[in-house]
């Protein structure tokens, strides 16, 4: 179907390296509120159907906006929390393609902030993904901070799995929650047949979509783009053997 789009790429299966350390533990309620008493009155859902651009796909792909996910004051401490770290060139597959992603990355396992954002997001999420026979997890701890500067872009691509030690549980679904405003560029456009469907970054906005939807990062043409990008995890319902990638 996308035999027309050279620029295709596909992210490989990636699992946590035995090696990777946990981020250094901080009080996570003091980033991201865990009685937010204010999360239903404000946050405000769109159901997105990318058959608009994808006429030939029969099922409706899983794509959902949420606004107001989070306040812009834990937005602001989730970017300062980011500049903490150390931020490098973001990879394709384990290697450095900056003709095809162009950003820098900065990548903290942390359990507690996932947990609380999961609490906001579990009743947005999907399911089930397929048709194999799964139960949702929650989120992976492994936050992926985003930053763009101008001109960095990341090409048309499909996310990639992560699968969890032992390979009984694996992502199918991506999470993006955009951290800042006032930047151009900088959205995230699924690609179509004939035409594409842009998701404008907002301040606390979350865009939730199944891994195998094309995608791009598009150009950050002023200013500085932060983004938070992690997954939905998922296990096998049954008998808790390991699941495939694709179904």
């Amino acid at each position: 179907m996308f035999g027309w789009y050279k620029g295709l790429h596909r992210a490989k299966p990636t699992a946590t390296p035995a090696a990777y350390k946990m981020a250094t533990t901080i009080d996570a309620s003091s980033i991201l509120n865990p009685n937010d008493t204010d999360f239903a009155k404000r946050v405000v859902v769109h159901d997105i159907d990318l058959r608009t651009i994808l006429p030939d796909r029969e099922r409706k792909p899983y794509v959902m906006v949420l606004e107001n996910v989070c306040t812009l004051e834990e937005c602001r401490k989730l970017i300062e929390l980011s500049e903490q770290g150390q931020y490098t060139t973001a990879l394709l597959n384990e290697i450095v393609r900056t003709d095809v992603r162009n950003s820098d990355r900065y990548m903290r396992d942390d359990p507690e902030i996932a947990e609380l954002l999961w609490k906001r997001l579990k009743p947005y999420v999907p399911v089930n993904i397929g048709s194999m026979p799964v139960e949702v997890v929650g989120l992976n701890e492994r936050l992926r901070f985003l930053r763009y500067d101008p001109g960095m872009k990341f090409e048309g691509h499909m996310d990639g799995t992560y699968i969890r030690p032992g390979g009984r549980e694996l992502s199918r679904v991506t999470v993006q929650l955009y951290l800042n405003e006032g930047f151009e560029g900088g959205e995230t456009t699924f690609l179509g047949t004939y035409e594409d469907y842009p998701v404008v970054p907002k301040t606390g906005l979350v865009l939730i979509f199944e891994h195998a939807l094309l995608h791009e990062g598009s150009a950050v043409r002023a200013g500085r783009k932060y983004a938070i990008r992690t997954d939905v995890m998922y296990r096998r319902r049954n008998n808790g053997s390991r699941l495939a990638i694709f179904d």
